[in-house]
Formats: structure tokens, C-alpha cells, sequence
């Protein structure tokens, strides 16, 4: 019995749904007619039995066929519906396709509409700031290209985050307070400026949503209008963004695209191109209404007047072209920074501190220093013990050997410690902070100036890190006068010894002459302090260097010292001496070691005769502050002054360390006793990396690593560390770890640059002979391994193969066992889809995995060189190496492919 869906059924849902009720019917009474009443049959003899299984089986057919009639009606049905289906959404894409270009001119008349509202004034609000005389009409209206941040300029409230839209009442009373504060923001005499509250965002109570419509106000955009002595501040629910004006390349850029690592023009036409041509469209009227918003205060207000002849347009390029309006890009203005930016300024500063030298710190929340060790990212504490709070205030500093940082600090600790005898105390010790170079939390005093200090207060550019820098900057330049202050008695007094004993015509170049003095003085003392007016030892010694400065130095002592050292990088004049400076000929490359670091300092007599020379030494800031400088080279310019001894090696120190690398007694024979990954074969060096780096959690170490070659073939490697104290250098030894990228991925390999290396290893002996010999037998055990992976895979594939013909085999043994019981196989293909796979049956698992007598057989064949092609399973393993194999009865009619597959 089939089912036959009308011609036009493909037209109509409806009448391919009836077609399958029809032959779901159809199947229904077929299934009653061949089995009415009780389907048990009951049989007396085997004759019956026979005959009521061939009635049985001719029933169920019929009913396996009024199925298949009503399955495919229904399949038909489904086909159809799905059909119409994306038919009618096909339907609804074209429709939205048509409505798309009105909902875009909607969308620009709504835009539109906006900008007049902007021309109009709509929800405006204008605030006179100050009131006056008003330019001339011929003067030149300024528009300024960048939106500045209110925060910024003012730096309000910075120890607690900055100014916000809130603070809009302090803003305007601090433009009324000082005009310089005008002239900050708006220097010239008629102009427009954006400004908004803040550009960076600001937590508030810790909602996402609250905070994200908080700092959406902080972004409204403000305008500040000044004409002559008058000043307005303007603002509209409209927000420029960082520019009033575009950039000169902002739409050129749009049409460009970044291809690999290559920046390219976009091809014209491209979906790309497209898209960039809608965004510039929606840039130009953004930038459009912000013309029209200005236009509308010169056609509404009088915020410009008097006008010039001609009238004045934000709008029309022949303003711009008269010179009637004229756009100052990128900022340009006097308070541009005049130094590097202000983070590389502090990490040079603070990189310049040592032993002695003093910080003023701010350790608030939010500026980086740790109360607490962070877990989650690895990173200790900045006090100790943990939880001790600083205040904030001047310390004195020293410098530190610690795996985190480079300088400590001490200060009293405020909490209690509990003692289960004495209850609740103060602590007797003083709790350690400790910081390293470029924190943000600390500023050098010792070596900045209040000038250069002021220049950072003032610069623009540097206004987005106010946060962190005026409060700190402040403090500092505070502390400078306050102890400036201290010290003018002192300074009063050398000005006067200098002016009667040196005969000086200018009373500036005394002032001059005795601030550098001061500075040399405390530069050179290795503690810091003001000077006091009775202080006698800094008078006596600033005196002696300020006559040793006075007296010339002869042609011929110079002549003579160039003479015996004529590759010094430096000459200078010390209080009772000369000394030259020469660079140590490192007999390692400058890849390996540094040059600039290691030198030998001849001493001099006032006539210029060598008194002695030590060699391999450093040389620090303040051995430098107590000289005068006659004669350096370009090289003095690079010269690494306070090096740290533990990362600097001299060559002798590092041949004695490749000694003890090379010769140590547990280094080429290892001891599996001591160590569970050490080997018990026999090393031989063939290489060793050598490096002075340093890392950001190991920053003061010298470190080796001696690659090793074992008897076995395997390449080993062993770290070992040189460590100065005082001046006992000791050399420490690690033990031996395999070497998995060589040993493991077939390739010898070593790495030189770790993470967060501050100077990659270089190679400082090597033993080609060796290495070659190891490269060698690596190599060839990476050849062994791939002939041994490529016959696994032609023995898997066999396998599989072979495994496949089983499965062909039990689905005959059940198609047979199916014709036996319905006596033909007429239906069996519908059959066959109510049964599950065949499962294989002759897994094992072994230790997490899984095999089977193939895939033995099949992996000793070819490991002989025995090609099973054509053979059966019984004859490949009567011919196959090693024990026997039992093949099972299901399986000895398999036989391996006549063409090996794979």
C-alpha cells in the first residue's frame, strides 16, 4: 500500500496534511485487518506452528508497508511546511529589506530634528562668569580642536578620585577666582573651548548601572566662551567626544584597513568600504551640529558681539579662509610639557636613589601599594608585617637585595600585637615598607628640583595622571621650600664667605655658585639632611671644595695624566688629587657582558705623576658628586653608575665560576640518591649559557645553565647561580632536569631569554664536538620514531579494515536470521533501522587503554616487515613473530585487504 500527494498538494499545506491522515488510516485498518482479535496465536502441532508463522510474518508485512506509505506522507508534509516556511520569512527579509532605507531617512530626519534643536538653544543653559570689556570686532574668534577635562585642569579633590559633573559649581567659581586660571583654559582673547567634567571613568557606588549613567553625565559636554574680559559657560544635552573638531587625517584613516600587519587602503566598493562610508556619513553630521550649535549662539546670543564685517560662521569655509575663525589643533598652547613624560621621569628618578637618599610617599588606596600579599597574581606585600599602614609623609631610604624590590623605608606602627601574657601592646620594632623603581607612590626629593617639579604641575599633557601626581608633587615641592627655608641662614652665610673671600662682581653668580655647592655637598654625603647655620663640617668641606674648584688646573698635569691614560673616558679633579678613568678590556663580548661597568681608576698627583691604579672597579653617584670633571668621551655618557655587584661579574669571576661548572665533582657522574629526576648516566657538558639578567622575580642574580649530554643520548640541563656577599662570591649548583624539548620533541633545543629576562643568556663555552654527536643520535632517534609512528598508522588502518569486514559479517548473520523468520527480504532495509550496530566484542582494556588481537597481530606483522596483504587472520598469525594468538571463532572468516590501505 502506498500513499500518492496530489499535484497540487505542493501548493497547498493543508492537502499534504490530509494525505498523511489518509495513510496513517490506511496503516491503522491494515494492521486490524491482519491481526483481528488476540495477535497470540496458538498452535497444536508443528505443522500448525509453520502455518501460523508464515500467516504471522505476511500480516506484519503488510503492516511494515501501510507504515513506510504513512511515513513518507508525513515526510512529505514536513518537507512542504518547511518550505512555505522559509518561503514566508524569505517574505519578511524582503519586506524589512524595503522598509530599510525609510527607517534610515527617518533616522536622519530625526537627526535633523536634533540639529536644529542645537541651532535653536533647546534645553541650553548659559552661565556668565565674568563680565567686562569685550574684544574688538576684528579680533580673530579661536575654535580649539580638543575637548579638555575639567578634572584635569583643576585637579580638584585629587586625593579623593577627582572632580565630577557634580562639581560644575566649583569649576565656574574657580575660573571667577583668578584669571590665570581663564588664560589656562582659554588663553586667547576671543575663542570657544569644549569641556567636559572628566574623561576618565569613576567608580561610585559599585553598581555597573549607576555608575555607567554617573559617568555618562561626566561626559556631557560644556562650552567655555570668552570675549575679552566676558566669559560664558554653555552647555547642551549633546556630547562632542574628545575633539570639536576632526582630526586632518581622522577620515582618510576610516578608508584604511590593517591586512596581516600591513595598514592598507580599503578596495573601493568592498563591504568594508561600504561600512567606512556610512561611519564617516554619521561623523560628519556629528561634527555638523557641532557647527551648528556654535552658529547657533552667534545667531541667538551675544556672546560674540561685535561681530566682525561680514558676519561670523562656524558654518561656511569662507570664514576660515577671511581668517574670521581660525581651528588651533592638538593642543597647542604654552603649557605643553617641556621635559619627557612625567612616569619615564619618575622611574628615572627613582632609579637614580640610593642608601640614604630620601622619598616623600603617599600610601593611600588605589596607588598601588599592597597592604596585603595578592594571591590571585603572585605579588607580596609592600609592608611588613602585613596590614601596617604608613602615613604619608618624607622618608629616609635604603637600598635592598630582595627578590620584589629596591628600597626599604621604616616607620612606627600605630596598631596592637597580641601577646598571650601581656594582652594587647604596642609593638617594640618598627614595621618595613619597601617599593620599587617607578612606583607611583613615592617621589625622590634628594635628586628633583622644585622647578622641574612645577613644569610637571603645570603641563597639560601630563594632567591624566593627577590623580597619582599632585598630591605627591605638592607634597614634595612643600617640603623643598619649607627646607630651603631652613637652610637660607646657612646659604646667607656662604654667600657671604664666597662674596668676600673669592671676589665675585655678580651677587647672582654667588647665589648660584653657593646653591651648587650645597647641592654637592648633600649629593656627596651618603645621608641626607638640611644644612643648619652652625653646621662646621659642612662649611669646612664645602669651602675646601669650593678653593679646590677655584684653582685652574695646569695644561701640563692635564697633558701628563692624558699621556699615561690615554684611553680614559673620564678626567677629573678630586680635593687633593686627579683620577683617571679607563674601561676594562673584557675578553667576553659585550653581548655577553656589558662594557660600561667594570673600569680601573688611576690615582694622580697635582703634577699629574700616577700615585696607583686599581683595577676592576664600580663606581657610584657618589664617588662622581666629589669630582670636577676636566675631560670625558662619549662613553661617560652611558656608564653604568651604583651597579649591583650580585649581577656584575669581573671576567676573572666568571672563568673561576665556568670552572666550577665544568669540573665540579657531582657534575658529570649524578647520584639518583639525592634527587628523584636526576640520572643515573654518565654527563658531559657541551654548552653553557651564560647571563647577568636579572629578573622581575629573581632582579638580582647571576645565573648559568650547563647543557649536558648522557651516555644514553639524552640532553640534560643544570641552572647554577653566582652570589656575592660582601666579598665572598660563592657558586651554587642545581640539580639535573631531562631536557623535554630536545628529548621529546626530537630536536635539540635551549632557551636563552626566560620570561621576563631583563638580558637574555649568551653562550660562553661550548663543545662542538659533543654537541654534534648529540644533535646526531637525537636525530636519529627522531627518524626511529617516525618509521615507528607511520607502521602504527598502516597497522591501525589495517586494523580498522579488517574490524570492518566483521561488521559486514554479523549483519548477514541478522539479515539471514530476518529472512528465516519472514521468508523474504523484502522490507528488511526498514528493518535494519530499528536495530543498533553491531558492537565489536574483542576490546581489552589495558592500564587506561584499549586493544584487541588485531591490532597485536597487525603491529608484530609489519615491525617483521611482513606485508599481510591477502592473508587471512588464521594464516597471519601462524606466520606472525612471538607467542601465539588465539583468534576467535567470529573471526577466522577475516582476512587483511589484498591492497594495504593507507
Amino acid at each position: 500500500m502506498t500513499a500518492v500527494v496530489p499535484a497540487d498538494a505542493d501548493d497547498d499545506s493543508g492537502d499534504a496534511i490530509e494525505v498523511f491522515r489518509a495513510a496513517a488510516d490506511a496503516a491503522r485498518q491494515a494492521a486490524d485487518v491482519a491481526v483481528p482479535g488476540n495477535s497470540i496465536a496458538m498452535t497444536s502441532s508443528p505443522e500448525d506452528a509453520i502455518e501460523v508463522k508464515a500467516r504471522l510474518a505476511s500480516a506484519h508485512k503488510e503492516i511494515v508497508r501501510a507504515r513506510k506509505a504513512a511515513l513518507e506522507a508525513q515526510q512529505a508534509a514536513r518537507d512542504l511546511i518547511e518550505r512555505k516556511r522559509r518561503e514566508l520569512e524569505q517574505m519578511m527579509r524582503d519586506a524589512n529589506a524595503l522598509l530599510a532605507p525609510l527607517q534610515k531617512q527617518m533616522d536622519r530626519l530625526q537627526d535633523g530634528i536634533s540639529a536644529v534643536n542645537l541651532y535653536l538653544g533647546r534645553d541650553e543653559e548659559i552661565i556668565p562668569i565674568r563680565e567686562g570689556e569685550r574684544a574688538s570686532a576684528d579680533e580673530v574668534v579661536i575654535l580649539r580642536q580638543t575637548t579638555l577635562n575639567m578634572d584635569e585642569e583643576t585637579a580638584f579633590l585629587a586625593d579623593e578620585g577627582g572632580m565630577d559633573f557634580s562639581n560644575i559649581g566649583e569649576f565656574v567659581d574657580w575660573l571667577h577666582a583668578d584669571q590665570r586660571n581663564v588664560d589656562q583654559i582659554i588663553p586667547e582673547t576671543k575663542g570657544v573651548v569644549a569641556l567636559q567634567p572628566r574623561g576618565r571613568w569613576k567608580d561610585y557606588a559599585g553598581d555597573p548601572f549607576a555608575d555607567a549613567a554617573m559617568n555618562a553625565a561626566n561626559r556631557e559636554t560644556f562650552w567655555l566662551v570668552r570675549n575679552g574680559e566676558n566669559l560664558w559657560l554653555t552647555t547642551a544635552p549633546f556630547s562632542v567626544g574628545e575633539h570639536a573638531v576632526p582630526r586632518a587625517d581622522l577620515f582618510t584613516e576610516m578608508f584604511d584597513e590593517t591586512v596581516g600587519a600591513e595598514r592598507r587602503p580599503m578596495q573601493p566598493g568592498s563591504s568594508a568600504w561600504i561600512r567606512a562610508e556610512e561611519a564617516a556619513d554619521e561623523l560628519t553630521r556629528h561634527y555638523m551640529k557641532v557647527a551648528l550649535l556654535l552658529q547657533g549662539l552667534v545667531d541667538r546670543t551675544k556672546v560674540f558681539h561685535p561681530l566682525p564685517k561680514g558676519g561670523l560662521s562656524f558654518i561656511d569655509q569662507a570664514a576660515y579662509d577671511r581668517g574670521v575663525v581660525r581651528v588651533i589643533t592638538d593642543d597647542e598652547n604654552a603649557l605643553a610639557a617641556v621635559r619627557q613624560p612625567f612616569t619615564e621621569w619618575l622611574k628615572e628618578r627613582t632609579a637614580s636613589l640610593d642608601t640614604g637618599m630620601r622619598v616623600v610617599g603617599s600610601f593611600g588606596w588605589g596607588r598601588g601599594f599592597r597592604l596585603y600579599e595578592d594571591k590571585k597574581n603572585y605579588e607580596p606585600a609592600n609592608v611588613s608585617p602585613q596590614g601596617c599602614q604608613p602615613p604619608d609623609g618624607v622618608y629616609t631610604i635604603k637600598r635592598i637585595q630582595d627578590r620584589w624590590f629596591d628600597f626599604s623605608f621604616t616607620f612606627d606602627r600605630t596598631d596592637n600585637v597580641y601577646d598571650r601574657y601581656r594582652g594587647y601592646t604596642k609593638p617594640q620594632r618598627k614595621a618595613t615598607g619597601k617599593f620599587s623603581v617607578g612606583d607611583k607612590f613615592v617621589i625622590p626629593l634628594d635628586n628633583v628640583t622644585v622647578e622641574e617639579m612645577e613644569e610637571y604641575l603645570a603641563a597639560r599633557s601630563e594632567r591624566q595622571h593627577y590623580q597619582v601626581m599632585f598630591p605627591l608633587l605638592r607634597a614634595a615641592i612643600a617640603f623643598k621650600k619649607a627646607e630651603q627655608a631652613k637652610e637660607q641662614p646657612f646659604r646667607d652665610a656662604l654667600v657671604a664667605v664666597l662674596a668676600q673671600t673669592s671676589g665675585y662682581d655678580d651677587l647672582d653668580a654667588v647665589g648660584d655658585a653657593a646653591d651648587d655647592l650645597i647641592r654637592w655637598y648633600k649629593t656627596a654625603n651618603k645621608w641626607h639632611r638640611p644644612l643648619n647655620a652652625d653646621d662646621a663640617k659642612a662649611s669646612r668641606l664645602i669651602l675646601a671644595e669650593h678653593k679646590r674648584r677655584q684653582t685652574p688646573t695646569s695644561d701640563a698635569t692635564l697633558a701628563a695624566i692624558h699621556e699615561t691614560a690615554p684611553d680614559a673616558i673620564v678626567i677629573a679633579r678630586r680635593t687633593n688629587d686627579y683620577i683617571a678613568v679607563v674601561p676594562e678590556a673584557r675578553q667576553y663580548p659585550e653581548a655577553v657582558t656589558p662594557a660600561n661597568v667594570w673600569a680601573t681608576i688611576i690615582t694622580f698627583n697635582t703634577t699629574g705623576t700616577e700615585k696607583n691604579r686599581n683595577a676592576w672597579q664600580t663606581i657610584t653617584r657618589a664617588q662622581v658628586a666629589k669630582w670636577t670633571i676636566l675631560h670625558q668621551t662619549n662613553t661617560w655618557d652611558s656608564w653604568e653608575l651604583d651597579p649591583n655587584k650580585e649581577t656584575r661579574l669581573t671576567d676573572a669571576e666568571i672563568d673561576e665560576f665556568l670552572d666550577f661548572l665544568l669540573h665540579h665533582p657531582t657534575q658529570l657522574v649524578s647520584s639518583r640518591d639525592r634527587h628523584t629526576l636526576a640520572s643515573p648516566h654518565k654527563h658531559t657538558p657541551f654548552r653553557v649559557v651564560y647571563s647577568e639578567r636579572g629578573t622581575n622575580d629573581d632582579r638580582d642574580r647571576t645565573v648559568a645553565t650547563i647543557h649536558l649530554a648522557s651516555d644514553d643520548n639524552k640532553h640534560y640541563t643544570r641552572d647554577a647561580r653566582a652570589i656575592r656577599k660582601a666579598d665572598d662570591l660563592r657558586f651554587y649548583l642545581d640539580y639535573e632536569y631531562e631536557s623535554h624539548d630536545s628529548n621529546r620533541n626530537d630536536r635539540l633545543a635551549w632557551r636563552t631569554n626566560y620570561w621576563d629576562s631583563i638580558r637574555p643568556g649568551k653562550v660562553i663555552w661550548q663543545d662542538d664536538e659533543v654537541e654534534a654527536a648529540l644533535a646526531a643520535a637525537i636525530t636519529a632517534r627522531s627518524e626511529r620514531r617516525e618509521a615507528s609512528r607511520k607502521r602504527s598508522g598502516a597497522a591501525r588502518d589495517l586494523a580498522i579494515a579488517v574490524r570492518g569486514q566483521w561488521t559486514d559479517l554479523a549483519w548477514a548473520r541478522l539479515r539471514a536470521r530476518y529472512v528465516e523468520d519472514f521468508g523474504d527480504d523484502e522490507l528488511w532495509d526498514e528493518h535494519k533501522k530499528t536495530l543498533r550496530e553491531p558492537r565489536y566484542p574483542h576490546w581489552k582494556s589495558h592500564y587506561g587503554s584499549s586493544s584487541d588481537f588485531l591490532t597485536v597481530l597487525t603491529g608484530r606483522l609489519l615491525d617483521a616487515g611482513i606485508d599481510p596483504a591477502g592473508m587471512s587472520v588464521v594464516e597471519a598469525a601462524a606466520v606472525a613473530p612471538g607467542d601465539p594468538i588465539v583468534i576467535p571463532d567470529d573471526c577466522v572468516e577475516l582476512r587483511y585487504p589484498a591492497t594495504p590501505k593507507g
